[in-house]
């Protein structure tokens, strides 16, 4: 799925998109100036690109991804606007999460993310403001500074990638609204860090 110039509150939602079928070798994305637009609960995998991308954003949010395998699991570069990535887990192979060209006047905010790769976040050419908080991750951060709230312990996961019991990633995350995780449980406040919950109740 990807949608090429779109216009104000564009929304991908339960979206699939593996091996680099698309457009610059992406899974999903949104390109060239969508404003206030969402991307919620998607997967991607094997892809030499983003599991999703996001171009010259603004207010664009980003929540509920899975990333496996391919080079990064969310890609964005914003004009404007707060933008959001929150509730990722990635085991990509060379960045976690990345955010270029952030203009001056744009805030990208990165939290609630589970990132399993040797370079964490990548931030690159930052005019505005990025923060970074309530992540856990195994590498290195560049571009960035660590946040208060952060948890580099073992993340104590399930093969499939959800937290099992006693992991750190449990309630560990800020509260962002009462979203759905990528199984479609609401999430709990506050949740847990990364894109499933442990939360049971199923949002209608």
């Amino acid at each position: 799925a990807i949608i090429f110039q779109p216009n104000t509150n564009a929304v991908l939602m339960d979206c699939r998109g593996d091996d680099h079928l698309l457009f610059d070798a992406v899974g999903v994305g949104l390109d060239r100036g969508v404003v206030g637009g969402k991307i919620l609960r998607c997967r991607g995998s094997g892809n030499l690109g983003s599991a999703v991308q996001v171009n010259q954003a603004s207010g664009v949010t980003v929540d509920g991804v899975l990333g496996i395998g391919n080079r990064e699991a969310v890609y964005m570069s914003t004009v404007g606007g707060t933008c959001v990535v929150k509730g990722v887990t990635s085991d990509d192979l060379t960045y976690g999460v990345r955010g270029e060209r952030v203009s001056v006047g744009a805030s990208l905010d990165f939290s609630n993310n589970l990132l399993i790769s040797s370079t964490a976040i990548l931030v690159t050419t930052n005019n505005g403001t990025v923060t970074n908080d309530y992540n856990a991750y195994t590498g290195s951060l560049s571009g960035v500074s660590a946040g208060a709230h952060d948890i580099t312990a073992d993340p104590l996961l399930s093969a499939s990638y959800r937290p099992m019991a006693g992991s750190p990633l449990l309630g560990a995350g800020t509260h962002l609204g009462y979203t759905r995780d990528l199984d479609k449980k609401q999430r709990q406040n506050p949740p847990c860090i990364g894109a499933y919950d442990a939360a049971t109740m199923i949002s209608g």
